[in-house]
């Protein structure tokens, strides 16, 4: 019956889907107050109710969808994938991944030059980004990473060992691009379509309705970061970012930490 209900919601296209919410739930304490069990607590309804929001952004596309921040976990997963990957999608990548881990904005990446970046044998890692489009100065801004002292591989870090030597072995110059010679007006979308590469390599979608873009790379480092303690001046300091700024638009309160927070920037915390 309640499956019945909410295609009949559907079909009459008098109400988005985000209205679902508090229908069900007024179901659900009519119910509950008599003393029955919950009617919406079955998998067919949980199904009719994903497919409501799936065909209503169909319907009544939504031209920006919320971004999630990319779980650690995620983002470990890619820089695996990364490391057994052809050469073409290794590099982009290896891209992605160092956007989540050093938490920048997409053109930050895609701006890199070959002189911009080195991964050291010591296990530390230097790069040189451009400063924030906010700021009063302007020219190149030096961040540095400390050896990771944690026991598993430091994949970010070998990952761009690995390709600082494949360019250096091309002969490539200090001052040719790093990753991508793209304009800069479309490093989000290659950036966006780099991850979501990944991603489908992986089998990895997001819930229905919001999405992952390259946003996602910089807020998920970010949120991954704060999860494990770090202080949150130190985030802001990578990702070019106010506090305020990264509490209101980067750090999701609600991530639940997890082991591969540890995995990106155990490096960071004091020792």
């Amino acid at each position: 019956m309640i499956v019945t209900f909410v295609g009949r919601l559907y079909r009459s296209r008098r109400i988005a889907a985000i209205s679902l919410k508090p229908i069900m739930a007024a179901m659900r304490m009519r119910h509950v107050a008599a003393g029955v069990s919950n009617p919406c607590d079955d998998e067919e309804v949980r199904e009719a109710q994903a497919g409501f929001w799936r065909a209503g952004l169909d319907l009544r596309p939504v031209h920006k969808l919320q971004r999630l921040p990319l779980p650690a976990a995620v983002a470990w997963r890619l820089a695996d994938l990364t490391s057994r990957s052809p050469s073409a999608r290794r590099r982009h990548l290896t891209a992605v991944v160092m956007q989540f881990w050093w938490m920048r904005r997409a053109g930050d990446i895609t701006r890199l030059t070959f002189g911009d970046v080195d991964a050291r044998v010591d296990g530390s890692t230097h790069y040189k980004v451009a400063r924030h489009k906010t700021e009063v100065t302007t020219g190149l801004l030096a961040r540095s990473l400390p050896r990771d002292p944690g026991p598993h591989l430091d994949l970010p870090h070998v990952l761009l060992g690995r390709f600082v030597i494949e360019l250096r072995a091309a002969g490539r110059a200090p001052s040719a691009r790093f990753f991508t010679s793209c304009a800069p007006a479309t490093a989000s979308a290659v950036m966006t379509g780099w991850l979501r590469d990944g991603l489908r390599c992986l089998g990895v979608t997001p819930p229905v309705g919001p999405c992952y873009s390259s946003h996602s790379l910089k807020s998920g480092g970010a949120t991954a970061a704060n999860a494990i303690g770090i202080n949150r001046g130190a985030i802001a300091a990578l990702s070019a970012t106010t506090e305020v700024t990264l509490a209101a638009n980067y750090i999701s309160a609600l991530c639940i930490q997890s082991v591969f927070d540890g995995y990106f920037f155990t490096s960071l915390l004091p020792r």
